[in-house]
């Protein structure tokens, strides 16, 4: 795809309002040729997190609470089902997590 082609899109994405960040993002990740799936936040369930850092349940729900592990949210109800992959990695790393 042409540099100008990919300029057009995005003109056209930024100028229609029912286009979401999220949805921009996607069509960006498809004009640049990658696979939008790997782009996806790998969810860990609590449970998983909790036996992966060698704490409780309870743990992991404080570390979400206090912005050090990013949740996933379910669209349905808005209740976190899980971390994402990428902040846990960050928090055994001793990094933060974005």
């Amino acid at each position: 795809m042409t540099t100008q082609t990919k300029t057009i899109i995005r003109a056209a994405l930024d100028a229609d309002p029912t286009m979401s960040e999220t949805d921009r993002k996607a069509v960006e990740v498809v004009m640049d040729g990658r696979d939008p799936f790997e782009e996806m936040p790998r969810c860990i369930r609590y449970a998983k997190a909790a036996e992966l850092l060698g704490v409780k349940r309870c743990r992991i729900k404080q570390l979400v609470a206090s912005g050090v592990l990013v949740p996933i949210r379910t669209k349905a109800d808005g209740r976190a089902s899980g971390v994402t992959e990428k902040s846990l990695l960050a928090l055994l790393r001793g990094q933060k997590a974005s």
